[in-house]
């Protein structure tokens, strides 16, 4: 037997009565779940809506006018456009994990120094490239990574000049040049003409390079070219540029300001698509990953040497007469419990779990930066981190250049050095590196580092107080606990009800039940006649 089928009055009259009824009951209803309801709603009418609009765009017969060889060249240049940014994205990744790595390359030195206890601290830099050997190897297998990543994609864009653009696109040239409406030589270059591409280094002054083949220490004079794949640069200044292997007479021309690419219809003398990796290609990012190279060699440097002048005063002059006390000190210091934090500061699970990390980089900052001072004790009222009850939610951050990076629900702050206020609905550029713990769409967890410069649009901003739109302010706090909510008392659960809700709930539908019944008797008794 068929469920009776109600008829429309019915049914417009029951959706009146609920629509009544919910809105005259002052109930504590909280706990149902609204957003989902709504989303529904709203997803449901969308996808009716866009439906409909593929349904009738599909319905119109489709008209194009074919592939031109324009067309297709254009094709070849978008691509190699998006390969160029993917390799300015790499450039942002690297920049990131080369911060990360600062402070294992200052440990790598220091346990290298103890080698050298038996040299006077005066007569140190003499051994510079013996002691630093671990970390300029390190950097040289980074260096020629990326430097043959950038390399094998102008090789890409050699190889398409002279083994695609053949046959009917033989009209089609691509150029590196100065200037793009030049193409003679020797301002531009054919690739067709030419036999290799890669980045050097132009030095603007004497500047202190390690030869990564030759692992020494060397002064290249101002005005020399080396190539970056094989070479670190220490200290001075340089440019960057691509140089030019030509095919004909193998002489190489190292010219900074040939950084346009220009894919090129030579037949009709138009140009397809310009690429401009500016000066110093900056496109790229290779100055800037090549300064952070020099400043954690640098940092990692000047530690060895504090390290070193540290023990050879207090008279060790072998790294067996070290004691293990001088080695590694152990933070003297009692973490909060992850249940204390849970029962007295209200946190979730994942604000714990940030905390504890924002703590252990808290406290390791402080030892890295102590150069080994031996300390009795250390109180964890002496460590400063924000409060990671506050984050962001619904967050896109994107790279300097406004390309989105990610997105995440949720990213707690977990250090931050410095202060700084958020706006949500804008992009906010990060005035210094952040550290932090995300939670992306799929709900997987992620700690990242972000360096400055960087972008975070947030939705919205959640406190123990509620979630907000309005500016939020991160600062670092004493253990990392903001004292607005020293006195703030976490709500109940939305998904807890009281028995005495409960019934209330059933007491406010009880009407309705009452009124469809005898409304479904009225129409049974219809139909009997």
């Amino acid at each position: 037997m068929r469920p009776p089928k109600h008829s429309p009055l019915f049914m417009a009259i029951a959706l009146a009565l609920a629509i009544m009824l919910f809105i005259s009951y002052p109930i504590p209803v909280y706990a149902i779940a609204v957003a989902p309801i709504i989303a529904i709603l709203c997803t449901t009418i969308g996808g009716f809506l866009v439906g409909w609009s593929f349904a009738h765009l599909t319905s119109v017969e489709a008209r194009s006018p074919g592939v031109t060889l324009d067309s297709y060249v254009s094709e070849i240049a978008s691509a190699f456009e998006h390969d160029v940014q993917t390799m300015s994205n790499y450039g942002y990744t690297v920049l990131a994990s080369l911060e990360r790595m600062r402070l294992y390359y200052a440990r790598l030195a220091e346990h290298r120094v103890l080698d050298y206890l038996h040299i006077n601290s005066s007569y140190l830099d003499e051994y510079e490239a013996e002691i630093m050997i671990d970390v300029a190897d390190d950097f040289c297998n980074l260096t020629d990574a990326y430097f043959t990543s950038l390399s094998n994609l102008l090789h890409h864009l050699h190889w398409l000049s002279y083994d695609r653009f053949t046959g009917d696109l033989g009209q089609y040239n691509i150029y590196l040049t100065k200037d793009p409406t030049n193409f003679a030589y020797p301002d531009a270059h054919n690739l067709d003409d030419i036999m290799e591409l890669f980045v050097f280094y132009h030095a603007k002054e004497d500047v202190k390079v390690y030869d990564c083949k030759a692992k020494v220490i060397a002064i290249a004079e101002a005005g020399s070219n080396l190539d970056a794949r094989k070479n670190l640069i220490l200290a001075g200044q340089v440019d960057v540029g691509i140089a030019v292997k030509e095919g004909a007479s193998g002489t190489i021309d190292y010219d900074l300001h040939k950084h346009i690419i220009v894919f090129r219809d030579d037949g009709d003398a138009e140009n397809i698509a310009v690429i401009d990796l500016k000066y110093n290609l900056e496109k790229w990012h290779v100055l800037d990953i090549a300064n952070y190279i020099d400043s954690i060699y640098d940092t990692a440097w000047s530690y060895a040497k504090a390290y070193h002048q540290m023990l050879t005063s207090m008279g060790y002059t072998s790294k067996y007469q070290v004691p293990d006390s001088l080695l590694a000190i152990p933070p003297d210091i009692v973490f909060p419990t992850p249940w204390y934090l849970e029962e007295t500061y209200h946190m979730t699970p994942e604000e714990v779990m940030a905390y504890y990390v924002g703590l252990l980089n808290s406290i390791s900052k402080w030892f890295n930066e102590s150069n080994y001072k031996l300390v009795k004790y250390l109180d964890h009222q002496n460590v400063t981190m924000p409060d990671v009850r506050e984050h962001l939610k619904n967050v896109t951050i994107k790279f300097p250049n406004g390309t989105t990076y990610m997105n995440v629900t949720k990213l707690i702050p977990i250090w931050y050095p410095g202060k700084q206020t958020f706006y949500p609905g804008q992009d906010n550029v990060l005035k210094n590196p952040m550290g932090a713990l995300v939670q992306l769409p799929n709900g997987e967890w992620q700690y990242i580092q972000l360096p400055s410069g960087y972008m975070i649009n947030p939705a919205l901003v959640h406190t123990p107080l509620g979630d907000t739109t309005n500016p939020w302010t991160l600062d670092s706090y004493p253990a990392g606990f903001n004292p607005i909510y020293e006195n703030y008392q976490s709500p109940e659960p939305e998904f807890v009800k009281t028995m005495n809700e409960v019934v209330q709930l059933i007491i406010a539908f009880m009407p309705l039940l009452i009124i469809l019944a005898i409304m479904q008797m009225i129409v049974n008794l219809g139909k009997r006649r």
